[in-house]
């Protein structure tokens, strides 16, 4: 399969990790997205407003990194770092539920659980874990706000 360069963007993140960011170089990289139509604009959490704004009228995601550059912080420093991003208003909309997500993987394998992830054929339920402890099978689920466990439902029943 031969992709055009336009296909190709929609595949690729354009970033801007540097500790040393700066508003121009955010709004540099903002700029090049929307010129290339990449699939995302990934960013350290203290940008992801600013991106947000600038990628408005666009189907370019934001994106943001906890736990940056290793991800080998302490699980209660990635807590502390998403919990600031989510009080400033710094993830926004869906990315809420994949940083609760990759929480919750990263407390449960730190506890030595082994984590199953369970997705049928029809895409018409998601459940995020299946833990194996002894001979139980645990369903876990997680929503980043209040909303309905519709595919934890499904899944008991």
């Amino acid at each position: 399969m031969k992709l055009t360069q336009a296909q190709l963007a929609k595949y690729m993140d354009h970033t801007m990790l540097k500790p040393e960011a700066t508003p121009e170089m955010i709004d540099k990289t903002v700029e090049e997205a929307r010129k290339y139509n990449t699939a995302s604009v990934c960013i350290n959490p203290y940008w992801v407003k600013r991106v947000h704004e600038g990628l408005e009228g666009t189907d370019i995601n934001t994106c943001t990194v906890i736990g940056f550059p290793l991800g080998a912080t302490s699980t209660e420093s990635k807590v502390f770092e998403t919990k600031q991003a989510i009080l400033s208003n710094t993830i926004i909309g869906p990315a809420k539920g994949g940083i609760y997500e990759n929480l919750i993987s990263d407390m449960l394998t730190k506890r030595g659980y082994k984590l199953n992830f369970y997705k049928p054929d029809d895409n018409s339920q998601e459940i995020e874990f299946l833990i194996i402890k002894d001979t139980s099978v645990i369903p876990v689920e997680v929503k980043a706000g209040n909303s309905a466990t519709k595919s934890l439902n499904e899944f008991i029943n």
